[in-house]
């Protein structure tokens, strides 16, 4: 699958495609602090992740943003242990994730991620 696919994959799935279609993805990742991470095994991308560094007045967070990938069982845990070290190395506080609650409950809290809200989007007519 082409890095192309695979994040119109993860938008589409995480409902950001209606406000936020692929070319402005590419522009983002081109000009602005959001980065494209890749999971490759024997030369073959298997998972993207994108996220963004945000600042806030009491520390730094890396934000992921999308995430898409096939058989997250064998590679969640090695993604997660490059965005502890990219933040440590950063000075980044926290690593938060939008998630679906499935993703979350099935992948996320057993690294060490807890709820602390749920988002909530109504489209204005």
């Amino acid at each position: 699958m082409l890095i192309k696919d695979m994040l119109i994959g993860a938008l589409e799935k995480s409902k950001w495609i209606d406000r936020y279609p692929i070319q402005a993805l590419y522009d983002d990742l081109i000009e602005s602090d959001k980065k494209c991470w890749l999971v490759v095994t024997n030369e073959k991308i298997i998972a993207v992740a994108v996220t963004q560094d945000v600042d806030y007045p009491l520390g730094k967070s890396l934000l992921v943003f999308q995430l898409f990938g096939d058989d997250m069982e064998t590679w969640y845990s090695l993604l997660n242990e490059n965005f502890d070290k990219y933040s440590r190395d950063l000075g980044i506080k926290w690593i938060d994730a939008c998630a679906r609650e499935g993703l979350g409950k099935k992948y996320l809290s057993r690294i060490g991620y807890k709820i602390l809200n749920h988002h909530y989007c109504k489209k204005v007519d």
